[in-house]
């Protein structure tokens, strides 16, 4: 089963006998079933170190028979001793390697109970038509992100004039299947629920479960994007609590005005079903120990930390310098602090930039982003700029990003952006204010890597708590304060209930201190898309 990921550590250990040999009882490793979001690492520590022999790590792939050695000079290898043993980092784990097991081999005896690793991915592409032999160039695409609570987003894209849809179904076939389907030409707009019988036009649903649904056609091409429940409980709707077959299909006439939608075609050049049953996680599994928060005004930062109380600080930077925010193996961000037009003592974030990141394992290049509000341009590597203005729709999609216009509030004059980084497990909304700054609020943040750090990032790692906060201030009490009620906390207004409270650290000049790992300056990063700086992982290729 192939499951649609948080360092895990896994501890095996080994005591020697009166003699001085092992047996079988006393090399174990634990646990025994772990999952892994995709793209994360799992730790293995082997005991002991200073004995007859040297633990040495084993993997057996799914289907494989025998278990076999990992050389240390494996790029996807690594190990740091100590006094407790060997403890090895298995990097950047995938989809296909869901089943995989690893023990340890201490002195010619195997741990008795492998451990069998599960890989969960909370958002990526669930497939194409039409793709080059890379995979990376489609004229169809289809993709899905787990949202927080439990709702999932999907967008399909075509290279097409005509109508794209998105089917679900317990079988490769189209009769019995859920359907959403939906066009543009760059004027009109239709996006719809509805549900085949049979092998004709699919009927619109009389319950319309799909929200912020949007559809749009730019350079030839046509996007949708579309978020619906897990289980809407209307029995045209199919549920996706269990693995489902997706089936993609393009190209057919739309007809605007009366929503009829034509034939797509023979053969399988505008049609294909997935070539297997797709599992699409839970919230559970995708946010467990998550983080969000979010970051604003003349800057204040807010990270929801795992027990669930909400942490605030300030970091003002330094005017003209770019700082890290988050840091990790799968992306950094930084942001850019510019100087308040009237206040000598406030800055504000003019520009965030994002750099997704490559590997050995993941045949893309690295996906950079700026988002600069001097220009209200969003700008995708070197070639793509949008437009952030005051209009409806605003979309962008390549199988690995996700941006579009988000909902706003009715009579709000600051736009805002939806953006999902579908590889990293991180969603966030930024809005292009009236007085000229960006503000940030997280959407979703799904487990992220064990080396994540920066000044955000570093709490989406640690398990750190209010108690823990008092020690680290130096404070006897931290006050609540209600973040409703603070004019600073504008970008979090109507994600964040009246009762939600506010565990403060924002006295003047106060930059984090003792609170956030080392000096802000630690922080500062040569320009908006470098991920050089101090804590950044010193295997790390940037």
């Amino acid at each position: 089963m192939k499951l649609l990921t948080a360092a895990v550590l896994l501890v095996a250990w080994w005591l020697p006998s009166a003699s001085g040999q092992t047996s079988a009882g006393q090399v174990t490793i634990l646990p025994a079933d772990v999952t892994v979001i995709e793209g994360n690492d799992a730790e293995f520590t082997c005991s002991p170190l200073f004995n007859i022999a040297l633990p040495v790590l084993q993997i057996r792939p799914d289907g494989v028979s025998a278990f076999q050695n990992i050389e240390l000079s494996d790029p996807r290898v690594s190990f740091e001793d100590s006094g407790n043993g060997r403890t090895y980092t298995y990097s950047d784990l995938q989809l296909d390697e869901d089943g995989t097991q690893f023990t340890c081999l201490v002195g010619g005896i195997t741990a008795p109970t492998p451990v069998t690793i599960t890989v969960i991915r909370c958002a990526g592409m669930l497939g194409g038509i039409g793709c080059d032999a890379s995979g990376q160039s489609c004229t169809y695409t289809a993709s899905y992100a787990v949202q927080q609570d439990d709702s999932i987003t999907f967008t399909v894209s075509a290279t097409t004039t005509g109508w794209v849809a998105l089917g679900v179904s317990d079988d490769q076939l189209m009769p019995d299947t859920d359907v959403v389907l939906g066009a543009s030409d760059g004027t009109n707009t239709l996006i719809e629920d509805r549900f085949a019988t049979q092998r004709a036009e699919p009927p619109v649903d009389a319950s319309q479960d799909i929200t912020s649904a949007s559809a749009s056609h730019v350079n030839g091409v046509t996007t949708i994007s579309f978020n619906r429940p897990r289980d809407s409980g209307d029995s045209n709707d199919i549920s996706l609590d269990v693995c489902r077959f997706f089936l993609f299909a393009f190209n057919g006439p739309i007809n605007f005005a009366t929503g009829s939608a034509g034939y797509h075609g023979l053969g399988t050049m505008f049609r294909a079903p997935s070539a297997e049953r797709i599992c699409i996680p839970t919230s559970a599994q995708c946010f467990a120990g998550a983080g969000t928060g979010g970051m604003g005004g003349d800057p204040h930062y807010s990270v929801l930390l795992p027990s669930g109380q909400l942490l605030c600080f300030s970091v003002q930077g330094e005017t003209g310098f770019s700082f890290n925010l988050i840091s990790n193996k799968l992306m950094h961000m930084n942001a850019l602090f510019v100087q308040d037009a009237v206040r000598d003592e406030v800055t504000w974030i003019g520009e965030l930039g994002i750099v997704v990141r490559n590997t050995p394992y993941k045949k893309f290049k690295h996906t950079k982003l700026r988002f600069v509000v001097e220009e209200k341009k969003i700008y995708i590597g070197e070639e793509v700029a949008l437009q952030v203005q005051k209009i409806d729709k605003l979309t962008f999609s390549n199988g690995k990003l996700m941006i579009n216009e988000s909902s706003r509030t009715k009579g709000e004059k600051s736009p805002e952006v939806y953006v999902n980084l579908q590889d990293v497990g991180l969603s966030f909304k930024v809005r292009f204010t009236k007085s000229k700054h960006l503000d940030l609020s997280w959407e979703r943040v799904a487990k992220q890597p064990a080396d994540s750090h920066g000044m955000i990032g570093q709490f989406f790692r640690n398990g750190i708590e209010i108690d823990e906060l008092r020690k680290l201030l130096l404070l006897p009490t931290m006050d609540p304060v209600p973040v409703m009620r603070k004019p600073v906390w504008h970008f979090m207004e109507r994600e964040t209930p009246e009762d939600q409270f506010c565990w403060a650290a924002m006295n003047p000049g106060y930059q984090g201190k003792r609170l956030i790992e080392g000096h802000y300056l630690d922080y500062l990063v040569t320009d908006i898309l470098s991920g050089n700086f101090k804590f950044k992982a010193k295997d790390r290729k940037l």
